[in-house]
């Protein structure tokens, strides 16, 4: 491999660990509430702060960012609100359009399917992370008032025509950047339980909520992406991971620039292509087996490339069927 364009693994990437339990007596992860605010408020005060705010500070300065300019919001500002148009017992990110960075975290809640304290914590993860990776700014001009965000590695903007009243939006890499929020979330959620001490069946709350979320087939397709990278580079999963991780929170492009270049290098002009087939529509309208069936007929694809990638596909599909049960189990 050329040294010039190796990927380089920052001070402090690890590989995910097995937790380390620890004797205290932690918030039941599977124990539920009723779905009035209140309960709701019970649960997010049984998170500690100080620990989950640590844990996304030590990610964002692993990865070069400057954890004086974070948005992580603090968990008394985060609101219930049954009219936002949203699906109860999900979340979702707020964002004031302004040059400043102006957050909160709404919670819809559910009166008849109350949540777990797993499914809060997990939920209010995610839209810490999409707190944490975006930033907005907005350009007001004669004709037309622009906002420009970028969020993880996603980008969009959008323009309103003054005289017009019209409003034109041009979005790319949502739908993957919702994917490595969920891969993210589950790193974050873990790390939290360690150092929190909840270990109890730690394993099947992580198999259980990494199928049920709503953008589990966007975490399925990041997943197969980056399998797909660490066989068309030679580089090994957690390296990849780690550099994904690192984009995400520096805003940079869903391939990042040192693979972008070690690819090109063993096979030209090929990256664009693989790119394509991770955009908004194909996240969100292809399955997973079509889209491996796709990468695989591609002819740049050595014969001994698609059989482990094949093998990625194998074991994301079993790690899924088995999120499924434990899901189905537990209803």
């Amino acid at each position: 491999m050329s040294e010039k364009y190796k990927p380089h693994t920052l001070a402090g990437d690890r590989s995910p660990e097995k937790p380390e339990l620890l004797t205290v007596t932690p918030p039941d992860l599977d124990a539920e509430t009723v779905g009035d605010i209140s309960k709701l408020r019970e649960l997010i005060s049984e998170i500690d702060e100080t620990i989950l705010r640590e844990i996304f500070f030590e990610e964002l300065a692993r990865c070069g960012v400057d954890t004086s300019e974070s948005s992580f919001i603090p968990l008394a500002d985060v609101v219930f609100d049954s009219r936002y148009e949203g699906e109860p017992n999900t979340s979702a990110l707020h964002i004031t359009r302004t040059l400043e960075k102006s957050h909160r975290i709404i919670i819809v809640p559910d009166q008849n399917t109350p949540p777990s304290f797993a499914k809060v914590l997990w939920s209010i993860i995610h839209e810490q992370l999409h707190g944490v990776s975006t930033t907005i700014a907005v350009h007001s001009g004669p004709w037309n008032t622009t906002v420009k965000s970028r969020s993880g590695v996603s980008n969009k903007v959008v323009t309103e025509q003054v005289l017009s009243d019209e409003v034109i939006i041009e979005e790319h890499h949502l739908n993957f950047n919702e994917g490595l929020t969920e891969l993210i979330s589950e790193r974050i959620f873990v790390e939290y339980c360690r150092q929190a001490g909840i270990g109890s069946h730690l394993e099947q709350v992580q198999q259980k909520y990494r199928g049920e979320f709503a953008y589990g087939l966007y975490r399925q397709k990041v997943d197969y992406f980056i399998g797909l990278i660490q066989i068309l580079s030679g580089v090994d999963r957690v390296t990849v991971e780690n550099a994904l991780i690192r984009t995400y929170f520096r805003n940079g492009e869903i391939l990042p620039e040192e693979f972008r270049q070690l690819i090109d290098e063993r096979k030209p002009g090929v990256t664009d292509k693989l790119i394509g087939y991770f955009n908004d529509t194909h996240m969100a309208t292809t399955s997973l087996l079509l889209l491996d069936i796709a990468v695989r007929g591609l002819d740049f694809l050595e014969p001994q490339e698609k059989l482990p990638l094949h093998d990625v596909l194998v074991t994301i599909r079993k790690r899924d069927i088995e999120s499924q049960s434990i899901s189905s189990d537990n209803n």
